[in-house]
């Protein structure tokens, strides 16, 4: 709470105050429009070292209760230089 409140502040600071209506449309956008868009290719990052390094059963799933996206190689032993690179 305290870091949202200095954030609040700086931003009034920087730009001013803006009408209720942007402010929600901002927040709309930034917590909601852009993750959704972004994590096809964050979870396509995930895929690539796991294709490169051999694994072909790769699956990619969600879990929309906890807000949670994931990539698995299905029967695939990870070395612990690959779950580095991949993580």
């Amino acid at each position: 709470m305290i870091f949202l409140g200095i954030s609040a502040i700086i931003r009034i600071d920087i730009a001013g105050i803006f009408e209720f209506k942007r402010i929600i449309t901002h927040t709309f956008f930034g917590l909601v429009v852009f993750p959704l868009l972004i994590i096809p290719f964050h979870e396509g990052l995930h895929i690539l070292p796991y294709f490169i390094s051999g694994a072909r059963r790769i699956k990619i799933g969600m879990d929309l209760s906890q807000y949670m996206f994931y990539v698995t190689a299905h029967r695939y032993v990870v070395t612990p230089h690959t779950f580095r690179i991949v993580a």
